[in-house]
């Protein structure tokens, strides 16, 4: 009787269940060709052809819908506002858990002056002194160092109290210098030493491991560290990369005017140069006139706006002939597009001009051409059907680094879905076979090893093949069997 093929029906995979492994799980290559890319004149936000009026990036010529460049303006802005207010409100959360420190440190330090005064503090620290010090002074009772060494301390501390005294009329007095400055720095140091107490004491009394359930476990964002106050934020261009990353606002923004011609039948419009009326293509670099906003071709900028070197001979007039040595003017309005050196105060060059003259190149993508780029887009991935537990698990915390640690056993596990899949010609784990009877995800099974040998497909295969499976696919890895163990199985010794 004739039926459909599966991935179970065969012993190994075939070209298309390769095709559908490549294209769901692990790293994704693909070729850029043509058809990766936007046609010229394309939105940077919309990857739509630009509707009128159409705007550009003055730093990049990043080409834009008007509306769209508003629109993602406005969303920009209203994120800064948000990241502003959430700033205050750090400094603000910030100054009260100070000024709260500071309350409970100098309430400390008033208890612990009160008790000095009844002389409560001196006899107890007395006590912890001497239990503390009664195993060292019995010890340095047998060793005729520790009585030199305390002698030595004692001379140390008289000669620096000798120190602040001075001889007069033959008798030394002591110096007395309390000054204000002495003052608060007595107290601010104390104040210091009082807030790492309760620091330590806070950072004590909370377990290395947070918890979620507890209120007093719970993580906060008292470790974050705050912004700076004195940081600005600006939108960002959309279009920009990491290495051309560059601010762009409303005022830099210029506006393009295209030189558009309508085809034969009237249906379609292609924007062409204005100067050889070659229509303007990602092969054909266009260059961008600022501040009027005029397009034309690099062919014809190199040739018909190259700044004039020397005098016109056939000039009547000599001092214009002069004036405009230097100059760049638009091919088509005659604009002055000259670039000008950039100011040194630049917040007055900000303030008066945001758009300074000269030319940009438009950004395009890729060269027009048909031909199979050598280009290839990387996504980075792992296949999940073969990562262990421990990695998609609850995170294992090391108290000296708190950095996830895995062992060999991930490659273990892996060997087991692999020796699965070529026993049986399927995966162990697969979220397919989801239903009321076993409701589990991919990652449930995974996380609790949930799989078993169906038959009739395991029927042939011996129990020590089962049996080194299940040693390979141990949730705990501490149980999970070595490369050694698994290479040394008697499946894997005993002659065919």
């Amino acid at each position: 009787m004739a039926h459909s093929k599966r991935n179970t029906s065969l012993p190994h995979f075939t070209s298309y269940e390769r095709s559908l492994l490549r294209t769901n799980w692990g790293t994704q290559r693909t070729r850029l060709s043509r058809e990766s890319f936007l046609p010229f004149g394309s939105c940077q936000l919309c990857l739509q052809p630009a509707r009128a009026p159409v705007v550009a990036c003055a730093t990049n010529g990043d080409l834009f819908c008007r509306e769209c460049a508003i629109n993602d303006l406005l969303a920009q802005r209203k994120e800064i506002k948000r990241l502003e207010r959430e700033r205050e409100e750090s400094a603000r959360r910030s100054a009260e858990d100070e000024a709260r420190m500071m309350e409970e440190a100098r309430v400390r330090e008033l208890k612990e002056f009160e008790l000095i005064s009844m002389g409560l503090e001196g006899s107890k620290q007395e006590n912890n002194n001497k239990k503390r010090k009664a195993p060292t002074m019995e010890k340095d009772a047998g060793d005729g160092n520790g009585k030199q060494e305390m002698e030595a301390k004692i001379d140390a501390a008289t000669e620096a109290f000798r120190q602040r005294e001075v001889e007069v009329n033959g008798k030394r007095r002591k110096v007395f210098e309390l000054s204000e400055a002495e003052i608060a720095r007595y107290a601010n140091s104390e104040l210091e030493r009082l807030k790492k107490k309760i620091e330590m004491e806070r950072a004590e009394a909370k377990s290395a491991l947070p918890s979620f359930w507890i209120p007093s476990e719970t993580p906060g964002t008292e470790n974050q560290v705050p912004l700076r106050k004195n940081l600005k934020l600006s939108p960002i261009c959309p279009a920009s990369t990491k290495e051309t990353r560059h601010e762009y606002s409303l005022k830099t923004l210029v506006d393009v005017h295209f030189t558009e011609e309508k085809s034969d039948s009237g249906e379609s419009v292609s924007r062409i140069c204005p100067s050889c009326k070659k229509s303007l293509t990602n092969g054909l670099k266009a260059m961008l006139t600022k501040p009027c906003g005029h397009v034309i071709c690099q062919p014809c900028v190199t040739k018909f706006m190259t700044p004039e070197t020397t005098i016109d001979p056939h000039r009547t007039n000599q001092t214009e002939g002069e004036a405009e040595i230097g100059r760049m003017l638009c091919y088509v309005c005659e604009t002055d597009i000259t670039p000008t050196k950039p100011s040194k105060n630049k917040h007055k060059e900000e303030k008066n001009n945001k758009i300074r003259p000269g030319l940009v190149e438009i950004k395009s993508e890729g060269t027009g051409f048909a031909k199979g780029g050598s280009n290839m887009a990387k996504k980075q991935g792992v296949a999940f059907q073969y990562i262990a537990p421990e990695i998609i698990g609850p995170r294992e915390v090391d108290q000296d680094s708190r950095k996830r640690r895995y062992g060999f056993g991930v490659d273990v596990w892996a060997s087991g879905v692999v020796l699965y899949i070529c026993l049986c010609g399927f995966q162990p784990f697969s979220d397919e076979l989801y239903s009321m009877g076993l409701p589990y995800t991919l990652a449930q099974r995974i996380r609790l090893a949930k799989f078993s040998y169906p038959s009739p497909y395991w029927d042939p295969v011996g129990d020590p093949a089962l049996e080194l499976i299940d040693n390979m696919l141990t949730v705990d890895a501490s149980k999970r069997f070595s490369a050694s163990e698994c290479l040394s199985h008697p499946w894997m010794c005993e002659q065919p």
